[in-house]
């Protein structure tokens, strides 16, 4: 296990993704932590379950759509790792 950059596990999945979600016209929006946090993690294992998430997003996601992965730091050292998805008219867009 290494201690990685959370906001670098976030990006390097974006960049795995971000071609597919251009050709579906998804928005895929990453929100790092504000600060930085490392994370001691198999590196391999956060970014195939994050990709793992973005893919079923992405599955899911209507076209217009828009995918947030987030990282919230959390108590005791922890970081909290999600993906969300919102539709182009619950963002207010049509």
């Amino acid at each position: 296990m290494m201690t990685d950059p959370v906001a670098d596990l976030l990006a390097t999945t974006q960049q795995l993704f971000q071609g597919r979600a251009d050709e579906r016209a998804i928005r895929l929006r990453i929100e790092p932590p504000s600060e930085p946090v490392h994370a001691l993690a198999d590196r391999e294992r956060i970014v195939q379950v994050l990709s793992n998430l973005i893919s079923n997003a992405l599955r899911f996601t209507p076209r217009g759509g828009e995918i947030v992965a987030t990282a919230t730091p959390r108590a005791n050292n922890q970081v909290e790792l999600a993906v969300g998805v919102a539709r182009a008219e619950e963002r207010g867009e049509r």
